[in-house]
This record gives structure tokens, C-alpha cells and sequence, in this order.
């Protein structure tokens, strides 16, 4: 998934990742979405999370990740 992830978002400066439909939440996606975020910023790319659940935010929160992901609910 982390390369995929990568691969689809290149080319794209601006991207953008729905999370309504992710209706799991674990420690092993939340690393993954950490990574993407890091990723995206040593690209230079601009990257946003929205629609969280509940759960996920609950994990980023747990775990003291917020700083490093930029998520939003809509």
C-alpha cells in the first residue's frame, strides 16, 4: 500500500484522500497514512485527510500524530 499510495500520487501537487470509507482503524493504517504525510511533504506535495471516523481519531490522538497529518472532517 505505501508504494501504491505513492505511485498514484505522483504527478499531483495537490492531494486529497477520503477516509469515509475506511471503517477500520488500527495501528498499522494509521502508520501508513503517517508515512504518506511525510512522504508528501519531502515531495513538496500537499496532502489532506478528511472524513475521518471516529475510531481513526481517536487512534491519531492515542498515539499523538495530529502535528504530522493534515485531516479534517467535512
Amino acid at each position: 500500500m505505501l508504494a501504491a499510495g505513492r505511485k498514484s500520487m505522483r504527478g499531483h501537487d495537490n492531494i486529497c484522500i477520503d477516509l469515509q470509507e475506511a471503517d477500520c482503524a488500527n495501528t498499522a493504517g494509521l502508520a501508513l497514512l503517517v508515512e504518506w504525510s511525510t512522504w508528501s511533504l519531502a515531495e513538496g506535495r500537499a496532502l489532506t485527510y478528511v472524513n475521518p471516523a471516529k475510531p481513526l481519531l481517536d487512534l491519531i490522538a492515542l498515539n499523538s500524530v495530529g502535528q504530522l497529518l493534515n485531516i479534517t472532517a467535512e
